[in-house]
């Protein structure tokens, strides 16, 4: 058998970059016996048992991973060769997304030399690198391939790929597969500020109400026009413009803004991303920076809301720490998605 490459991972971008999201596709009745071969099932049975005897979820088969899997598979077969990358030039990740396309979690395993899924299994539990991927807390969804060319130096090549965003996946049975998550739903209301829509005198904290945008200032002023959000913090006094979404615990959601400095101190102006439980209490913040470029720019940030929240407060905050940061920013399509 086989031990090396090692295996490789990648997190989501960061906050600074452009998640390019595509929705998952139109689901199909597609079965695990459909699309795994018997030893391909093997392995299937053996990862999950395996997760959920660490107390982790089991992993779902996604069809685009599974595709990207099969695909590197047998291009090592045919061309014997054994790496991540493909001899094209193509890196795994860039390969991977080619057919599985999401800002979330990655990972990569390859085998060779074993015809069967309980020996692969073994020899990757038995590297800590890969058996830190299949125990990989991150990872919801998983594809799984195997080739054969009599030719090529280690006969069997297997690869698994793993994914932190469920997309359209193989069923276990005649079960239609479940629709994907919606990651194309803004849960704020008005995120692309077409209408002049903002109450004005609610402090972010004592926001109660989801579906509206709210506003307070002790100086400047937050008013909306032209599609845009037009914040203005005037002196070293707080300026808020907040909404309220309800939350599922455990859920995954990104958050993207775009965000343009106009005048000012460029470090003046932010975005908390507030978990809340059933009374409003803060329980996990996020901050994201506004950043300082004059050319509208979009922020992101994934994370997953905390054992027991109910809510996100999404607010756009100007003046931080103790100086007068008289910030000028307007800001555009805020969104908050489940994933």
């Amino acid at each position: 058998m086989v031990g090396d490459p090692e295996p490789v991972s990648q997190d989501p971008t960061d906050q600074t970059e452009t998640a390019d999201e595509s929705p998952a596709t139109t689901p199909i009745a597609l079965t695990v016996s459909d699309g795994l071969d018997a030893e391909e099932r093997v392995f299937l049975q053996q990862i999950n048992d395996y997760r959920v005897a660490n107390n982790l979820a089991p992993l779902q088969v996604s069809v685009a991973l599974t595709n990207a899997s099969d695909f590197h598979a047998k291009d090592m077969a045919t061309k014997n060769y054994f790496a991540h990358d493909s001899q094209d030039g193509t890196t795994w990740i860039n390969r991977i997304k080619r057919y599985y396309n999401y800002n979330t979690y990655y990972a990569e395993n390859i085998a060779a030399g074993n015809a069967t899924g309980a020996a692969t299994f073994t020899q990757w539990k038995n590297s800590p690198g890969h058996d830190a991927n299949m125990k990989g807390t991150n990872y919801r969804v998983i594809g799984i391939a195997r080739a054969y060319d009599a030719a090529a130096t280690y006969k069997w090549y297997w690869v698994t790929d793993f994914g932190g965003y469920v997309d359209e996946v193989m069923t276990t049975g005649d079960t239609p597969p479940p629709p994907p998550p919606p990651a194309t739903t803004n849960l704020l209301v008005n995120g692309g500020f077409d209408t002049a829509d903002i109450t004005p005198g609610v402090t972010y904290t004592n926001v109660r109400t989801t579906g509206k945008w709210y506003s307070a200032t002790q100086s400047g002023s937050a008013t909306i026009a032209s599609g845009n959000l037009r914040v203005v913090d005037a002196r070293p006094d707080s300026i808020s413009v907040a909404q309220l979404a309800s939350v599922t615990a455990g859920t995954r959601y990104t958050f993207s803004a775009k965000a343009r400095y106009v005048s000012g101190k460029t470090t003046g102006q932010v975005v908390y991303l507030d978990y809340l439980d059933a009374s409003f209490n803060r329980i996990g913040r996020t901050t994201l920076s506004a950043g300082s470029s004059s050319t509208q720019h979009t922020i992101t940030r994934t994370n997953t809301a905390p054992a027991g929240a109910a809510y996100a407060r999404v607010t756009i905050y100007g003046y931080l720490g103790n100086a007068d940061y008289q910030s000028t920013f307007e800001w555009d399509d805020v969104t908050l998605k489940a994933n």
